[in-house]
């Protein structure tokens, strides 16, 4: 698996699953929810959207009682861009809606849920699109719900995605962390 692509392997996670799951936890699953955007931002990157770790940056959010996060917001929407441009799609810059609604959040409150949304939908864009236009090791483009393994026998597939086969009785059939959509 290629550092780009395991942005890929963390599935799917709904807009409307953050805004819910925001609301009935008091705001406290954003926190989850940034930690997962900065692993998956640091899988592709090799740094964090800020160039700091997630707790130095959520120390300094404390600290300038939110203002930070203003630019965390910004900083995470210019690499969700960078990734569409180099992955050949057009991006679709979400910056500006990014500080407006952050700094909304302020006087409003919950328009930064909004942002949060805005955020993971472009990332399951960029899932999607991948899973498309995914490559194998011989250059040939393949569908990713193509494996190239023969029958009887386990492989990576290309394109990481979720194991539906959890064998008998419910447990899984699959070992290992690369086969677990949520690590």
């Amino acid at each position: 698996m290629q550092p780009e692509d395991q942005i890929y392997s963390r599935g799917d996670r709904s807009p409307a699953f953050i805004l819910v799951m925001s609301l009935i936890t008091c705001g406290i699953y954003l926190f989850f929810w940034y930690y997962q955007v900065y692993a998956e931002l640091q899988d592709v990157h090799g740094v964090s959207p800020t160039g700091n770790g997630y707790f130095v940056d959520l120390l300094l959010v404390i600290i300038t009682c939110g203002l930070w996060g203003v630019y965390v917001d910004y900083a995470i929407s210019e690499k969700l861009n960078i990734i569409q441009e180099r992955h050949g799609m057009a991006p679709n810059d979400t910056t500006t809606a990014a500080i407006l609604l952050d700094l909304a959040a302020f006087f409003v409150g919950l328009t930064n849920l909004v942002t949060s949304m805005i955020q993971q939908d472009q990332l399951n864009k960029i899932r999607i699109a991948m899973a498309g236009t995914n490559t194998s090791s011989t250059g040939e483009s393949s569908p990713a719900h193509q494996n190239s393994a023969p029958q009887g026998t386990t492989s990576a597939p290309d394109f990481p995605r979720p194991q539906t086969d959890y064998g008998p009785a419910g447990k899984s059939g699959s070992s290992g962390p690369d086969n677990n959509p949520y690590n």
